[in-house]
């Protein structure tokens, strides 16, 4: 009887050592889950952060691409504005012939006609 209540003995010293073990486990997994959820919070943001880099760089994109056209299409109005307002500044001053300001108001014309 004795040999059987030392086994049983031991049996429960088995059962308390693997209960402890569980419980180990049981921490360990609760410390990995919640590491987990910390590094899905992190990549959450990052791809968050990462989708509105890409907008910013698309939309960075777009603005020099309508910036060159707006350039390439009316680029040229510029300079004739800046021409036309000499040519009313000299006229003004009476320090430009009449023939300089035609042939300028001339050349104007024929680079824009649609201005």
């Amino acid at each position: 009887m004795s040999h059987i209540a030392n086994r049983l003995r031991e049996l429960g010293d088995y059962i308390d050592t693997t209960n402890g073990n569980v419980i180990a486990v049981s921490g360990q997994v609760e410390s990995l889950r919640d590491d987990l959820e910390e590094l899905t919070q992190d990549f959450h943001a990052f791809v968050d952060a990462q989708k509105l880099s890409s907008r910013a760089q698309l939309a960075e994109t777009r603005l020099v691409k309508l910036r060159q056209e707006l350039e390439q299409k009316y680029g040229h109005y510029a300079v004739i504005r800046r021409t036309t307002k000499g040519i009313l500044q000299a006229n003004d001053l009476a320090i430009v012939r009449q023939e300089t300001i035609r042939a300028a108001s001339e050349e104007l014309m024929l680079r824009a006609p649609e201005y």
